[in-house]
Formats: C-alpha cells, sequence, structure tokens
C-alpha cells in the first residue's frame, strides 16, 4: 500500500491544530467576533501591529534576495505590497483617530521581531515557514470573525483588511512554496515559534499579563 504524503503546510497546521482552535477563543478575535471589544484595546492593537508591519516590510525586502525562482519572487513582491498597504490604513486611520502613533516597545515585541528577521537571516526555507506561520494563523482567526460580522461592524475596516480575498489567495500562495519545503525538526520549531509569538502579541494588546498597565 502506498503511503500517503502530508504536505508540509497541512502537517505545520496539524501539529498546531490546538493553536488554531484556541485562537478562536482569544479575546481579541472573540471580542472582536461578537462586538464587545473595547476601543482602546482593538486601537492599541492597530498600533501594535503596525509597528510589527515596519519591521516586516523589512523582513520581506530581504525574503525577496532570497527567493529561489521568479514564483517565489512574486509571493515575497505580494506581501511587500500588502504590507505597505497595511501600514498605510493604519496610519491613515490612528491620524483620523488622533491616536498616539508609536508605543513603547516591550521585550515581548522585540523578541517577536528579533525571531522573525533572524529567520530570514538563516535561509529561505526558515523564512518562508515564518511568514507562512504568521500570515496562516492572522487570515484564519480574522476570517473567524468575518464569518460573524457584517459590513456594519465598527471595525470591518481591519477586518476586511485582514481577511478578505486577496489575503486568502496569498496564504494558499504561501502554502504552496511551504510544501516544497521538507519536513524538519526545525521547521516545526519556526512554525511553532512564531505562532506562539503571535499569541503573545494579541495578549498584550489585551493586557491579558498586566503589561499594558
Amino acid at each position: 500500500m502506498a503511503t500517503t504524503v502530508v504536505p508540509t503546510s497541512v502537517h505545520l497546521r496539524e501539529q498546531n491544530a490546538g493553536e488554531w482552535e484556541s485562537a478562536f477563543e482569544h479575546p481579541l478575535i472573540a471580542g472582536s467576533a461578537d462586538g464587545t471589544i473595547d476601543d482602546a484595546v482593538f486601537e492599541r492593537w492597530v498600533v501594535m501591529n503596525m509597528e510589527f508591519m515596519r519591521t516586516y516590510r523589512r523582513f520581506f525586502i530581504v525574503m525577496g534576495t532570497l527567493a529561489p525562482d521568479t514564483r517565489s519572487s512574486t509571493v515575497m513582491v505580494k506581501g511587500l505590497q500588502s504590507t505597505d498597504y497595511e501600514i498605510d490604513e493604519s496610519e491613515q486611520y490612528i491620524e483620523q483617530r488622533g491616536l498616539t502613533p508609536t508605543l513603547e516597545p516591550s521585550a515581548q515585541s522585540m523578541d517577536y521581531t528579533s525571531f522573525v528577521m533572524a529567520s530570514a537571516a538563516q535561509g529561505w526555507a526558515r523564512g518562508l515557514v515564518a511568514a507562512y506561520g504568521i500570515e496562516q494563523l492572522y487570515y484564519d482567526a480574522w476570517a473567524f470573525v468575518r464569518r460573524q460580522v457584517t459590513s456594519e461592524h465598527r471595525f470591518w475596516r481591519f477586518i476586511d483588511l485582514w481577511s478578505n480575498e486577496f489575503q486568502r489567495r496569498y496564504s494558499l500562495d504561501l502554502a504552496g512554496l511551504v510544501d516544497a519545503v521538507p519536513v524538519t525538526t526545525e521547521i516545526d520549531r519556526i512554525f511553532r515559534s512564531v505562532t506562539r509569538l503571535e499569541r503573545l502579541s494579541w495578549d498584550e494588546a489585551c493586557d491579558i499579563d498586566g503589561s499594558a498597565e
């Protein structure tokens, strides 16, 4: 009997199924879905996420230089373009709302950005898996919110930005590239680490550990 080969992207998701299931119950996601999230919490997340994206765009620039073929390069360009658009949208919102555009970086946020940049520095495969972990968890979480709200939601601007058709297809593009990467202990570790760090940033936005006091 032939052995069924599980695609790398599927393997990574299956190995981290618990992270996905609990993500939908996180206060940032669940509160956005049922409309109970506090404005200050969501807006703090917008600022935090924008600051991360500024580093993330440098990550995509590095990854573009590492891309092994035209298809891979094209996907990295899409990531950079999407990141730039998201930064612009966030900056506009922050200005419109009169929010403080920066926050004092926490040790956790510095750990996250450092890990992401270090993944790219370690080569194409590691950086690619990091990008896939970040993008897939984020898309799935906000797609979960999208399915439960309408365009009348007060934060629809961002819910749509993070869960639209472009983001769905981009996640699929990344999955297709990841499937060419052999599964290793290191690949498993990187995927697990970025999804954990992403979730910790949600905790920080919601002040779950009291860090925002």
